[in-house]
């Protein structure tokens, strides 16, 4: 399927009262559920089944596992890995997007879309919109 933007709207208008949640609600299942709604599947369906997880240190334990099954370092490579990194200035609406955190919890980066007016990013605080400033980007 491809780049489907009305399943992206009713995808985010569907999570955007929800609050952050491990394991459920989280960036990366944020991320790949809305990469899920724009093509059919997500970019780590098949990590997401290796270990549920409801809590930081279960978020932890579930990378580290992760991190054995695909022997990536780390969030980004293992983007790298899946899909095609995209260089333009200003990303398509449903990239994947990650943003380098000032202080690294589980990973090193936060992860999430491009909206139509900058990145969306679900963090503990959720669901927040930056303007674009170093974010990396793939297009799925």
């Amino acid at each position: 399927m491809s780049h489907n933007r009305e399943a992206l709207i009713d995808f985010l208008a569907s999570v955007i009262d929800k609050p952050f949640q491990w394991g459920s609600m989280d960036c990366i299942t944020f991320a790949n559920d809305a990469v899920q709604a724009q093509r059919g599947n997500g970019f780590v369906d098949d990590l997401a089944l290796l270990c549920d997880y409801s809590s930081a240190w279960g978020a932890l334990r579930a990378w580290t596992i992760s991190q054995r099954q695909t022997r990536k370092k780390n969030i980004v490579d293992l983007i790298d890995s899946r899909l095609i990194r995209n260089e333009m200035t200003y990303p398509r609406v449903g990239s994947v997007m990650a943003r380098r955190l000032a202080q690294p919890l589980i990973f090193d980066h936060v992860i999430g879309i491009m909206g139509t007016r900058g990145p969306i990013y679900l963090t503990p605080r959720g669901f927040e919109r930056f303007d674009l400033d170093g974010d990396l980007a793939w297009a799925i």
